[in-house]
């Protein structure tokens, strides 16, 4: 009988026990989750800022390539070479900023 009520005590113990830390490792996970939802959240909004600068950039990128175009139009073929290098040289300025953004 004694060992009985014994053994019930122990095990009711380690009932309790085992709850506490299963309350402790459930609040441990949902404190990990948070984290991981706000790191995300971040994350998501870096991507959206890059490609907003990426898309910019682009735009600037044709917009000078446009009026390259037209300007190697207007002088004909003699300056071609120095159109040429300047579109590669803004060619070059947005691949820059791209790697500086991809590095970020």
């Amino acid at each position: 009988g004694t060992q009985a009520v014994q053994r019930v005590e122990e095990l009711e113990q380690e009932l309790v026990a085992a709850k506490n830390t299963l309350k402790l490792e459930q609040a441990e996970t949902a404190q990990y989750a948070s984290h991981l939802e706000e790191e995300l959240a971040d994350a998501q909004s870096q991507t959206a800022e890059l490609v907003a600068e990426g898309k910019k950039v682009e735009k600037e990128l044709e917009a000078v390539q446009g009026e390259l175009a037209a300007e190697r139009l207007n002088r004909g073929n003699e300056t071609e070479g120095a159109h040429n290098a300047a579109v590669e040289a803004a060619q070059r300025e947005v691949q820059d900023l791209r790697d500086t953004h991809a590095r970020a």
